[in-house]
């Protein structure tokens, strides 16, 4: 009987995971069906008129003389799947985003199983589940978060670099060039597309904001600005990659001491979140009869889906905290 049950379980497990799978399959491929036409059908209506309407054109005075530039405006918040797409780019994962998708898909199946062959019911898969998508955004962000401060640092190198090329008598593409042979990527890389850029035809002031758009970054589009103003008006472009340098490297200083100070704040958060979820594992290891009652009573299975929905919006609450606070 007990193989019975076995087996029996088994196969709905597999069931279960096949029709997630094939659901998950499917909307997938229709959400981006959906997401390429609505982009065709937009792109086909406005056509240029949309780049014009997404523009601001700036007028600059500097010594009596005018100058004008054209900056980008921001078109609004971004989609979910845009966001998916710019958290890939931000995290540096060279994969697709339907690639990272399946890996997680398929993670997220075998985990299931994993659990369902260990325990025996399909209530601890799906906490497993959303264990693990909530780990994979949270690599995710922390990935693209230390790329974000690896990006700054050797960003204010680059700009440092570029001021004594500037001062040694170089021109700005030289400076560019120096950049991008002794700065690593991802800054190095970026520095050496603006000059192919440059030797294909394309302005100075389009590569800049080029580049500032693929990247996001708030330092690098003051730097894109700053540099675009100052070649139409005139200046020392040296001192302002210095003051540009000092400027992102005291708001760096002051981000490190925010953290020192924001530190328990954030250890606690990380031990309240993941705390629920081991102890979770361990009484069902341990103590399967003790557990069983949170899963053959209904009483147990609607407190066993409000823990799982307060740890959601508890963790979904903490992160904007610190996205407000930061």
């Amino acid at each position: 009987m007990d193989g019975d049950n076995l087996m029996r379980l088994l196969m709905q497990g597999a069931a279960f995971g096949l029709v997630l799978a094939i659901w998950a399959g499917g909307m997938l491929w229709w959400w981006r069906s959906q997401k390429k036409r609505q982009a065709m059908i937009q792109q086909r209506l406005e056509g240029a008129q949309n780049q014009a309407a997404n523009t601001r054109t700036l007028r600059l005075f500097h010594e009596g003389k005018e100058a004008t530039t054209v900056v980008r405006e921001d078109g609004g918040k971004l989609g979910f799947q845009d966001r998916l797409e710019q958290l890939r780019l931000d995290a540096g994962f060279h994969s697709t985003l339907r690639t990272l998708l399946l890996q997680v898909l398929l993670a997220a199946v075998a985990l299931a199983f994993a659990i369902i062959l260990v325990t025996g019911r399909v209530m601890p898969a799906l906490v497993g589940l959303a264990a693990l998508l909530i780990f994979a955004w949270t690599f995710a962000n922390h990935r693209a978060t230390k790329r974000a401060q690896t990006f700054e640092r050797q960003l204010v190198d680059a700009l440092e670099l570029s001021a004594r090329a500037l001062r040694a008598g170089h021109p700005l593409l030289a400076s560019f060039q120096l950049i991008g042979e002794e700065i690593p990527p991802p800054v190095g890389r970026i520095f050496s597309e603006i000059c192919q850029q440059q030797a294909m035809g394309v302005r100075m002031d389009e590569a800049l904001r080029r580049t500032a758009q693929l990247t996001r970054n708030a330092d690098m589009q003051l730097f894109s600005a700053s540099l675009a103003i100052h070649m139409r008006t005139g200046g020392n472009l040296a001192d302002v990659m210095q003051s540009l340098a000092i400027v992102i490297r005291e708001r760096m200083r002051l981000g490190r001491r925010f953290k020192v100070l924001i530190a328990q704040t954030t250890i606690s958060k990380r031990i309240l979140i993941g705390l629920p979820f081991v102890l979770f594992a361990l009484l069902n290891l341990v103590g399967p009869d003790y557990m069983d009652p949170m899963f053959s009573t209904d009483i147990g299975r609607a407190l066993l889906g409000a823990a799982c929905v307060g740890v959601l919006l508890g963790w979904a609450m903490m992160n904007r905290m610190s996205e407000l606070t930061s």
